[in-house]
Order: structure tokens, then sequence, then C-alpha cells
């Protein structure tokens, strides 16, 4: 869980939210919860998260650990951590 992957020949990025028995549920690259076999996965990708930076939309940087508040949308209010970039 929480791994970015590769699938479907290896044309489709996929990140891991949840291990199942045969297969993983996963955010893709278009923004789509889907259900991947674990035979269809090609690789996993390993990046250094140290150095990963993001910007929010105000312009800040964020980096992984960093907290957040949500200030718009069904989640307005909510906090969270952030776990990869």
């Amino acid at each position: 869980m929480g791994e970015l992957i590769v699938y479907n020949q290896n044309k489709i990025f996929g990140y891991i939210l949840q291990v199942l028995d045969d297969f993983v549920k996963i955010i893709n690259d278009q923004n789509c919860i889907t259900k991947v076999r674990l035979s269809e996965i090609d690789k996993k990708i390993v990046l250094d998260k140290r150095n990963l930076i993001t910007h929010d939309a105000g312009g800040h940087v964020l980096l992984v650990d960093d907290v957040v508040k949500v200030v718009d949308g069904y989640n307005k209010g909510k906090k969270g951590i952030i776990k990869n970039i």
C-alpha cells in the first residue's frame, strides 16, 4: 500500500490504496479508482521521497509528511498528512 506502480503493459500509472487477496485497489493517472490484478502489475516505481516537492494553489512548497487543510470542496475543513507526491 502507498506505492506507485505501472500496469497495463507500461501504459498506466497508479497509486496503491488497498491491497486485497488477488488484486489491489488503485487510483490511476486519470484520477479513477479501479481494481488491478497482481499479475497485471508491470513494475513498482521507486522514488526518493525526501527530494520530492509540489506547490499548493497559493504557490507554497509542500513536502511529504506536511500537514495540509482542505479549503474547498466536499472535504472542506479536513486535515491530512501528505504521504506521497
